[in-house]
């Protein structure tokens, strides 16, 4: 409907400038000057381009909203989909807090190490978590999701199971991947250096 409407205020405005030149033409070429008459199609040529750059204005405005509209539906795509990947983690996370509370991150470290070495299916859902992390921290530096949403639902959890996961990710840097990881870890340092995430937090 804008386009529409900008194209007809635009063709009345070039219409009305036209007949108004004309008109204009003809008053000093047949007629005595009529500064009314002329005054007249002037201001009457005015208002259509006043209008016409009106309407133009909002169809920009329409768009510029529209392209908010896309880019906040997106962010809350991501964001749900991050939310349903975290809920279906629960499982994993209550295990990897079991394990912490029990021996701390070092022990965090030494389950996965020997379930990787059985190379069970245990080893492979556990693994679920930090790829979870790393996924979520790859989107934020593509600029998929804003790291200011990041901060409020995942703030938390980034940093706290960072720490968690730090004494594995340094283990298996060793062993020749150096670069393991290294987004999770950019994120939560990332997340603890900033003073202004608030929000919900996930736990």
């Amino acid at each position: 409907l804008w386009p529409i409407l900008a194209t007809l205020g635009w063709g009345l405005a070039v219409t009305f400038g036209v007949i108004a030149a004309i008109q204009r033409v003809e008053l000093r070429d047949h007629h005595p000057p009529d500064p009314n008459s002329a005054e007249i199609v002037t201001a009457a040529a005015t208002a259509v381009l006043a209008v016409a750059a009106l309407i133009a204005l909002a169809q920009v405005y329409a768009a510029l909203a529209q392209v908010r509209e896309a880019r906040l539906n997106k962010n809350e795509q991501k964001r749900s989909e991050f939310s349903g990947r975290w809920d279906a983690l629960r499982p994993v996370r209550r295990k990897v807090r079991i394990w912490v509370k029990a021996g701390g991150s070092e022990e965090l470290r030494d389950k996965a190490l020997d379930l990787r070495g059985s190379n069970s299916r245990e080893y492979a859902e556990l693994m679920t978590l930090l790829d979870f992390f790393e996924d979520l921290a790859i989107s934020v530096d593509n600029h998929e999701i804003p790291f200011r949403i990041v901060d409020a639902f995942f703030g938390e959890a980034v940093t706290k199971y960072w720490h968690d996961w730090e004494p594995y990710v340094d283990k298996v840097r060793r062993e020749g991947s150096p670069k393991a990881n290294r987004f999770f870890e950019g994120l939560a340092k990332q997340i603890k250096n900033d003073d202004d995430g608030n929000g919900e937090r996930a736990t």
